[in-house]
């Protein structure tokens, strides 16, 4: 009789638990699992990492430099990730993967805290990981913070979840009050193939850039200790490491002074240090998803694109190009360009949609019903990126079409077949025309696509990465566009 009592507690446990599990799995916040799952998936493949801040997650593109440059990555950057949670990342990802060189974005260098304000930044970092010796580590050292801890007693700092170890240990605690707000992707959970970034669709006129002080921290900060660790740990394991700072409109003495001060680091540890501020990458003026820190689609492009060139100018071995193991990354990649595709759909403003066809992925063909649009120097700027020289447009520009490196303005309206430089344009008796670039389609549509709308901006969309073809449509009411 015991024994049967033994056999039936043990099965309750046993079902007790695959349940919790299941519950646990299904509330949980999916972002953090969202951001990881293509690193788990391949953890052993990816040459080099990422690490910092949301500046990093939203100025670097794995997938852009795998399918350029055959560079295997994965972005780690996290929303305000403080240089103490940036390290307990890394620490964590080398449970899984040994990179041959890693990039650490400095922001937040001269910051006392180990972990930002809001701890669902925390989450988003670590929940992910696996619990292991290095992750009971991670957590009972973030939490060890007595800078939060005296803030939260001030009261200057408002908590919406207390922070505790059993929070981060076991999520449950956390999230199983979710289950009013789940939905269809916590049950069949998805994500977007960016490798850990994220790209903010938006386009921001920059905030004021204050003047560098040229002074630097005058005082160690946990910032500055943790930055130390990052450069001991890949010192230990003798992996390659990169300082940088990534590209932003600086708006306080401390940032500039966290700047300047990564300079003495850097030399103090012989390694390199990209500052991105002294580089001519990005174009504030059509760069910024926000006013003062982030970097929309446009500029990440650029820094993604700097950070291809630097790393195979220095590791030549890092490209995998052609490499059939690595055949996963270009279906991923697959999917990854047909989220940039659909992204086109999602954009109600001109000055947005001119932003993400600064990927050089896209060229277009513009109708421009009203030419009002060139009073806008976003736009100006915006077309001057792409290639278009803007002291050509007048007021009788009625067509912008770019190709890779070609940009013919014509100044005509299109009814009937014609040459315009080394742009054709076809039409047939369906009513339909194609446009070739020498020999080649770009892409056929019907006449009404691009057809003179009062007040409107007409712009087709074509493939270049695949050769050709159609991906977008979209017309904009300059009425709209000015409000």
């Amino acid at each position: 009789m015991k024994f049967k009592q033994l056999i039936s507690t043990i099965i309750v446990i046993i079902l007790s638990i695959i349940v919790l599990k299941k519950e646990t799995d299904i509330t949980e916040s999916k972002a953090s699992d969202n951001k990881y799952r293509a690193f788990f998936e391949h953890s052993q493949d990816f040459d080099v990492f990422f690490l910092g801040t949301s500046h990093v997650i939203n100025a670097v593109y794995p997938m852009e430099l795998w399918h350029d440059y055959g560079i295997s990555s994965y972005n780690f950057g996290g929303h305000a990730n403080e240089l103490a949670t940036t390290y307990w990342v890394f620490k964590n990802a080398l449970n899984y993967s040994k990179p041959k060189v890693v990039f650490v974005d400095c922001m937040l260098l001269g910051d006392q805290q180990k972990t930002w304000d809001d701890f669902s930044y925390v989450h988003l970092s670590l929940d992910a990981f696996p619990l292991s010796l290095t992750k009971i580590n991670a957590i009972n050292d973030l939490l060890d913070d007595k800078v939060i801890v005296q803030r939260i007693s001030e009261g200057s700092l408002t908590v919406s979840e207390k922070r505790t170890k059993i929070g981060l240990l076991w999520d449950y605690s956390v999230y199983h009050p979710r289950w009013s707000e789940l939905s269809e992707g916590d049950f069949c959970p998805t994500s977007i193939k960016e490798y850990g970034a994220e790209s903010r669709i938006y386009i921001s006129k920059p905030g004021v850039v204050v003047n560098n002080p040229q002074t630097v921290l005058t005082e160690k900060t946990t910032g500055i200790e943790y930055l130390i660790k990052i450069i001991e740990t890949c010192d230990e394991n003798d992996i390659d490491i990169v300082l940088m700072n990534l590209p932003f409109p600086v708006n306080t003495e401390k940032q500039w002074q966290e700047i300047n001060t990564v300079y003495t680091i850097a030399d103090k540890y012989g390694v390199d240090y990209i500052n991105f501020l002294d580089e001519d990458v990005v174009d504030f003026n059509t760069d910024c998803y926000d006013s003062n820190s982030h970097l929309n689609p446009s500029g990440a492009l650029k820094v993604t694109d700097y950070l291809g060139k630097y790393i195979l100018s220095k590791y030549k071995n890092l490209s995998h190009t052609g490499d059939m193991n690595y055949n996963y990354m270009d279906t991923d990649y697959a999917d990854y360009k047909s989220y940039k595709d659909s992204r086109f759909n999602e954009v109600e403003d001109l000055n947005t949609y001119l932003m993400l066809l600064q990927d050089y992925d896209y060229g277009f063909m513009m109708n421009i019903g009203d030419t009002s649009i060139f009073n806008d120097t976003t736009t100006l700027n915006l077309l001057k990126n792409k290639g278009v020289n803007i002291d050509e447009l007048t007021d009788d520009t009625h067509y912008i079409i770019t190709y890779k490196n070609e940009v013919q303005l014509i100044r005509e309206n299109i009814n009937k077949n014609g040459q315009y430089g080394k742009f054709s344009i076809f039409f047939n008796a369906h009513n339909e025309y194609s446009v070739y670039v020498d020999n080649t389609e770009l892409f056929t549509t019907d006449s009404n696509t691009l057809s003179q709308q009062p007040n409107a901006i007409s712009i087709c969309v074509f493939d270049l990465d695949n050769g050709s073809g159609l991906v977008d449509t979209s017309s904009f009411k300059t009425q709209a566009f000015t409000e």
